[in-house]
């Protein structure tokens, strides 16, 4: 007598990825306007937000006045950044739609000239520009800020 044996159920294949849930991106942190309680456009806010990522940044100061007491006195320059990464670095924050005009790239030309002429002598590196256009993501800022230094 011969043995009847049944035959081994076929099931279909498994696809693990139907029993997995995507991972969703990270949403990105709304931004606040504000950097170190100071009003800030978008652009300066992510560019403080990529040099507070960066281990190598000791420290920075956001919004600081020159040639004057105050903001609103004669000769006052603003400064956007001043970033410390053992040398400090001057930093101005130029959107493309504010900055386009040739009168305005030689204003600011004089300002830069004017800022380092307090700088240079306490060791600081000449005013550097980083010129936006107002559609960068905050990895492209990321980016632009890990090649200044």
């Amino acid at each position: 007598m011969k043995i009847y044996r049944y035959p081994e159920p076929t099931r279909p294949p498994v696809d693990d990825r139907l029993q997995r849930v995507e991972p969703q991106p990270e949403e990105e942190e709304a931004l606040t306007g504000l950097v170190q309680g100071k009003d800030a456009s978008d652009l300066e806010e992510m560019y403080a937000r990529s040099l507070s990522k960066d281990e190598r940044v000791l420290s920075f100061r956001f919004r600081e006045v020159y040639g004057a007491p105050t903001r609103s006195q004669s000769g006052a320059i603003e400064l956007d950044f001043y970033v410390v990464t053992g040398p400090a670095w001057p930093v101005q924050i130029d959107a493309e739609f504010t900055h386009k005009d040739a009168d305005t790239r030689a204003h600011d030309a004089l300002q830069d000239q004017l800022l380092d002429e307090i700088l240079l002598p306490e060791g600081a590196r000449p005013v550097q520009r980083v010129r936006l256009t107002g559609r960068e993501t905050q990895e492209e800022i990321d980016t632009i800020e890990e090649r200044m230094f």
